[in-house]
C-alpha cells in the first residue's frame, strides 16, 4: 500500500523514493471482480492511467525481463490475489434494510470525505473505533451505528480457491512466503480469521497500517525485504496492480502481475520456480 508518508517515519535508505499515490477512491459493486481488477488498494482512475500492462513473462518487454530464480522469497498481495473483495457488499448491507441503493450511498460518502478517512486508516493513523465513528458521521441516513458499519465494512472477502494449491506447493518446497497488503485494522482482522488456514503457510504478514507505508512506496517494499531476510533481488513480488509490480522492480525486487493462477504458475516455472507446477 502507498501513502504520502503521512506516517512521519524517517525516509527510506533506498537510492530513491517511489512517490506515493493520491488518496485512493473506493469502488462500487463489481459483479466480476476477477476481471475488473478493482483493487481495494488503488482507485479506478489510477488504474486507468497506468502505462505498464499486466503482461505475462513470455511477452514482457526486454527491459522488464526477470532473471531465473532458484529459491526466491515470494511476496503475495492479498486483495484480488489471495482473496477477492467487493466494497459493494458493505454498501448493500447498510443500504438494503433502509430501502436505499448501495452505490448511491457509497458515492455520497465519498463526496463527504470517505476516501481521506480510508487513507488515514490504512497507514495506521486512525483506530478502528475512530474510523467507524467518523464514517457514521458522513453517512445519510444518520442512524447507522459504528457497530453496524464495522460489521458491514469487514464482510467483503471471499477466497481465490485456484491459488490455494499453489501456495501449499510453494510452502512445502521451502519457499519463504510473505503477504504484502495495503489494508487496515478491520479488514486484516477479518481476513486473518477467514483465511487462517491459507495464511498459516506464510512466514510474515506485511500490512500497510502496521508498517506505515502503502504500495508503491519504497518503504513498503523495504519492510517486505526485511521480513524475507534476504536481498531484494532474491524477492519476487506478485500483485494484481501493474504499478505495484513496477514499484517493487524500481527498488530491486523482481515482480509478476497476477492475472490468473494458470498464467502465474507458468511464469513462476519460467523463472525457475519448478515447485509451482502441479506434480504429475
Amino acid at each position: 500500500m502507498t501513502d504520502a508518508d503521512l506516517s512521519g517515519k524517517q525516509s527510506d535508505t533506498w537510492l530513491f523514493e517511489i512517490p506515493e499515490p493520491p488518496v485512493r477512491s473506493l469502488a462500487g459493486p463489481s459483479p466480476i471482480v476477477h476481471q475488473f481488477r478493482q483493487s481495494a488498494e488503488h482507485p479506478p482512475e489510477l488504474i486507468q492511467s497506468l502505462t505498464l500492462n499486466p503482461q505475462s513473462l513470455s511477452d514482457r518487454a526486454p527491459e522488464h525481463q526477470d532473471r531465473t530464480m532458484n529459491a526466491p522469497a515470494i511476496i503475495f498481495d492479498f486483495g484480488n490475489v489471495v482473496g477477492y473483495f467487493d466494497y459493494g457488499r458493505a454498501c448493500e448491507a447498510i443500504a438494503q434494510p433502509r430501502g436505499l441503493y448501495g452505490p448511491a450511498l457509497l458515492q455520497a460518502a465519498r463526496e463527504a470525505g470517505l476516501n481521506e478517512l480510508v487513507a488515514q486508516f490504512e497507514i495506521g493513523q486512525l483506530s478502528a473505533k475512530a474510523f467507524a465513528e467518523s464514517c457514521c458521521a458522513l453517512l445519510e441516513p444518520s442512524d447507522v451505528t459504528p457497530e453496524e458499519l464495522i460489521a458491514a465494512w469487514s464482510d467483503i472477502f471471499w477466497p481465490n480457491d485456484s491459488l490455494v494449491p499453489l501456495i501449499h506447493r510453494l510452502h512445502n518446497a521451502g519457499h519463504r512466503l510473505i503477504l504484502g497488503s495495503n489494508t487496515n485494522e478491520l479488514h486484516a482482522s477479518r481476513f486473518r480469521r477467514q483465511f487462517a488456514e491459507t495464511l498459516s503457510r506464510f512466514d510474515h504478514l506485511i500490512l500497510s497500517f502496521e508498517v506505515g507505508h502503502l504500495k508503491p512506496s519504497s518503504g513498503f517494499y523495504r519492510a517486505c525485504v526485511e521480513a524475507a531476510a534476504t536481498d531484494p533481488a532474491d524477492c519476487l513480488f506478485i500483485d494484481d496492480l501493474p504499478e505495484n509490480v513496477e514499484g517493487a522492480r524500481q527498488v530491486g525486487l523482481q515482480g509478476l502481475c497476477y492475472r490468473d493462477t494458470p498464467t502465474l504458475v507458468a511464469d513462476l516455472v519460467r523463472l525457475g520456480v519448478d515447485s509451482a507446477a502441479p506434480s504429475t
